[in-house]
């Protein structure tokens, strides 16, 4: 039994435990937190939320959740699924500073 047991417990270790992808829920929760922090802080000290909040926004692209949509007034802008008139961030291009 217990040899049984030690198997099993080799197995699942060996097995590893699986990344649980955070959800679009929780990654549009810590973009708004980094959203108020970059904005919230002055000068240069919000640089690394700000930079989380890119960052978090390409990943929320990923998964297909965009953030407004094309012709839309910035008040009006939430996260829904993409569509083609959806405002994507593009990761490939580096920020201008």
């Amino acid at each position: 039994m217990r040899t049984a047991l030690a198997a099993l417990a080799l197995v699942v270790t060996a097995g590893g435990a699986q990344a649980i992808e955070p959800t679009a829920k929780q990654l549009i929760k810590a973009y708004t937190e980094a959203d108020e922090a970059c904005r919230g802080l002055p000068g240069g000290s919000g640089a690394a939320e700000c930079d989380r909040r890119a960052r978090l926004t390409s990943r929320l692209n990923q998964i297909g959740r965009c953030y407004g949509k094309a012709n839309q007034d910035r008040s009006e802008f939430a996260w829904h699924a993409c569509t083609f008139h959806s405002n994507r961030s593009n990761d490939l291009v580096p920020a201008s500073r």
